[in-house]
């Protein structure tokens, strides 16, 4: 996956929901092409050749959009950032490495990977408290 190397989990899905590499067809408001009221969002969508919904907030805007598809309001796009970052590796015994959009990596100490980053910045920032049921 680091390097753009991804097979999606699609096989259950119709064909002609999928594109040439088993992504889910989407147009710019995460809308299955083809399936009126059907939406998809995160790492199965389309929506670029990175795929960057479910780390940009796509599931706010498809939650959004399916508000106001339900109320027959306009939708809004989603609009994939121009530049990617992130953990290519995960958390290490040493830390977490993070590269950078300029491809340089910086790294946290790993007492702070469960403390701090997941912790806090993942799941109250990101998900906004979020938790997984136990």
């Amino acid at each position: 996956m680091a390097v753009g190397r991804v097979q999606p989990n699609s096989d259950w899905l119709p064909s002609e929901v999928l594109d040439e590499n088993g992504f889910v067809r989407v147009d710019s408001c995460l809308r299955v092409q083809g399936r009126p009221g059907i939406f998809a969002v995160g790492d199965i969508a389309a929506t670029g050749p990175l795929r960057t919904s479910a780390r940009n907030s796509g599931h706010r805007l498809l939650a959004h959009n399916v508000r106001a598809y339900l109320a027959d309001r306009p939708l809004n796009a989603y609009r994939p950032p121009r530049r990617r970052w992130g953990s290519v590796l995960g958390p290490l015994s040493d830390g977490l490495l993070v590269f950078g959009p300029s491809g340089h990596p910086f790294r946290f100490p790993a007492w702070s990977h469960d403390r701090v980053l997941r912790g806090l910045i993942v799941r109250w920032g990101i998900y906004r408290g979020v938790r997984p049921r136990p």
